[in-house]
């Protein structure tokens, strides 16, 4: 269950029906769920999709003409791995406003008034609709997911407790979101940009495209959108922990971090992340999600939550 991590996009290779112009779910063989599932000999029922929220989960998806995730669920399954909240979040939405690069939308301009993206963390009106949308995610006040249609924020505690009472006797994995960057700056490039007319800017930048100097990241920038995914990885814990106790029921939170540990952008090893290109004029979907070797590396770290 879940979104475009859990869904496989990314891969480049979809099960048909759902790479199509009417659902773009883009449910991959090589998925870490159907990756555990042939290894252990599992059934598996694989309804993530990407671009899903936690309101996909337990509503009818808004934009794909799919049924809420949970109406798959019974009293016969035994095993539920999800990973969701990087869309309630809007880690798209930071991407665009972080990036430099031709044919990527901006948030909104940063705080020197330009919007080539170096410099977003210093974009306030940003950080705060981020950390409004973080809150909601662990049961704060509510907030909206970002995207063409509304989707109320559901606090994941509240998910977890309906995939709970849907299938009861089901041991439950919420999968978190690898850093995207890495941390030592001599793996970054050092050079001064003139982004934009009367405007300069100097300093350690990551190469995020397929075509070397076309689409950069400001080391800052880097470190701040990893911290805001740890956040967002420290919510789905604690979350879990909340929602197994108050449920009594088994849940555990998996987090990828420390497997995908150097595998990032100017990680210094393989990059188990895509980079980002462009699908005509608008960024390829599968940008910043993991290849297959990424998801493979998930499917390991679950090992556990099925043979433990």
């Amino acid at each position: 269950m879940g979104d475009s991590f859990a869904s496989g996009e990314g891969t480049g290779d979809y099960y048909p029906g759902t790479d199509t112009g009417a659902d773009t779910c883009h449910r991959s063989p090589h998925a870490y769920g159907p990756q555990v599932a042939q290894t252990n000999g599992l059934d598996l029922t694989f309804v993530a999709c990407s671009g899903a929220a936690t309101w996909d989960i337990v509503h009818p998806n808004q934009s794909d003409p799919e049924p809420a995730q949970i109406s798959q669920l019974s009293s016969d399954t035994k095993l539920v791995t999800l990973t969701v909240g990087g869309n309630d979040v809007g880690f798209t939405q930071v991407l665009g406003a972080c990036l430099h690069g031709t044919g990527i939308p901006n948030f909104d301009k940063n705080a020197n008034g330009t919007d080539y993206g170096y410099g977003c963390k210093g974009n306030l009106k940003l950080r705060a609709v981020v950390t409004t949308r973080e809150r909601a995610l662990g049961g704060g006040a509510g907030a909206s997911a970002p995207g063409p249609v509304t989707r109320s924020i559901v606090a994941l505690k509240n998910v977890l407790g309906q995939i709970h009472a849907a299938a009861p006797s089901a041991k439950i994995t919420v999968v978190g979101y690898p850093k995207l960057f890495g941390t030592s700056k001599s793996n970054y490039f050092t050079k001064k940009y003139s982004p934009a007319p009367g405007a300069s800017v100097s300093g350690s930048f990551c190469d995020v495209g397929n075509t070397p100097g076309v689409w950069s990241v400001q080391y800052e920038d880097a470190l701040w959108m990893d911290s805001e995914t740890q956040n967002v990885n420290a919510i789905l814990a604690k979350s879990v922990s909340d929602a197994g106790r108050a449920g009594n029921f088994s849940a555990v939170f998996a987090d990828p971090t420390p497997v995908f540990d150097g595998h990032s952008f100017c990680g210094g090893k393989s990059n188990w992340i895509n980079p980002i290109h462009l699908d005509g004029s608008t960024p390829w979907s599968g940008s910043f999600h993991p290849t297959i070797d990424g998801q493979s590396a998930y499917a390991q770290l679950l090992t556990p939550t099925v043979t433990g």
